[in-house]
């Protein structure tokens, strides 16, 4: 549940490890903003492992050094090209061309996201998950000016071993299963 980075990153490596997958999010299409996201090397291993880091790499801005100022003297520095790793250096790029790559590489394993897809109930049966899941269809009310809103156009139910909730810090998956969480700090 959630088609964001994490949660298609987690269904790109199930797919790749033979787990049948099916994704919902409650969104039409990739994010649209321009969310920038920078991917640490322990992260870009993750991708390598599930095929996307050449392509990633291609579109991201590399970054070998970071620096840390206060006001406008440099205090300290980090050179991430002296790491011991695969990747020695963080990759910066928007969210959307991330979440792209990643969905291209779903498709391309038969893994579809079923977007406009809101898990609305979740339930335990036995050694299985019952999930209810909404497709959801946009609708117009007024005449003059309309005002777009969705609706349920469909619900179904899919039995699962178990569900990722990829979806939050408002977590409806946890919500639903009635997962505490001790909230730390302001969101």
């Amino acid at each position: 549940v959630g088609a964001g980075p994490v949660g298609m990153l987690a269904a790109l490596l199930l797919s790749k490890a033979g787990v049948r997958v099916r994704v919902v999010d409650s969104e039409w299409r990739i994010s649209a903003h321009s969310y920038a996201c920078a991917l640490h090397p322990a992260t870009l291993e993750l991708f390598d492992e599930a095929g996307t880091a050449e392509d990633i790499l291609d579109v991201g801005e590399r970054v070998d050094t970071v620096a840390f100022y206060e006001g406008p003297e440099r205090r300290a520095e980090v050179r991430l090209s002296a790491l011991p790793v695969t990747h020695p250096f963080l990759v910066v790029l928007p969210q959307s061309a991330l979440e792209g790559i990643l969905e291209r590489r779903l498709n391309e394993l038969g893994t579809r996201i079923h977007w406009s897809h809101r898990l609305s109930d979740i339930r335990s049966e036995g050694e299985t998950l019952v999930a209810t899941i909404d497709r959801l269809e946009e609708t117009a009310k007024g005449y003059v000016v309309p005002d777009f809103d969705w609706s349920v156009r469909k619900t179904v139910q899919a039995r699962a071993s178990f569900v990722v909730g990829a979806d939050g810090y408002g977590s409806h998956v946890r919500r639903c299963l009635g997962i505490d969480y001790e909230q730390r700090g302001d969101p």
